[in-house]
Parts: C-alpha cells; sequence; structure tokens
C-alpha cells in the first residue's frame, strides 16, 4: 500500500515525488467525501418522514458546485506544473 501510494504521488519525468501531486490528490479525496456527504443528506431526508426543509437548488447544488470548481482551480496549477516539466 506504501508502494502504491508513493507511485501514484511520484513524477512521471523525474521519478521524485512532487507536492503538486499530493495536493491535487488530497483535494479529489476531500471533494469526494463532501459529495459522499451531500449524498447522505439527500438519502437520509428522503427517508424521514417529516416536511423537507432543505433547499437542494441553493443548498447542496452549491456545495457541489464548488467542489468541482476546487477540483477545477487545483487542476489547472498541476497541468501547467507538468506541461512546464515536460519541457524543461
Amino acid at each position: 500500500m506504501k508502494e502504491f501510494f508513493k507511485e501514484m504521488l511520484s513524477s512521471t519525468l523525474t521519478g521524485r515525488i512532487s507536492s503538486t501531486r499530493f495536493a491535487y490528490i488530497t483535494i479529489i479525496v476531500l471533494v469526494i467525501l463532501i459529495i459522499a456527504t451531500c449524498c447522505f443528506v439527500m438519502f437520509w431526508d428522503t427517508l424521514k418522514n417529516e416536511k423537507n426543509t432543505f433547499d437542494y437548488f441553493s443548498g447542496i447544488a452549491e456545495v457541489i458546485l464548488s467542489s468541482a470548481a476546487l477540483v477545477l482551480c487545483a487542476g489547472i496549477p498541476k497541468s501547467v506544473s507538468d506541461k512546464f516539466q515536460k519541457k524543461n
């Protein structure tokens, strides 16, 4: 397991551990946890007998949209740095 994570974090060009890869993988894991939490909230809300008091369009949709923006904002510098490493 340790070797798998070390291989996943290492740069394909240099073979060294890349901090941008670590940050990007950490952000992806956090976004997956956030979206899983949103799915749990929606599932829990459909199972309970009380009236639905949560507005999905302005609540959970904004959380999912901000999670996608977080992945995008982390992915752009990652791809630019990989392209810069490839040129050098």
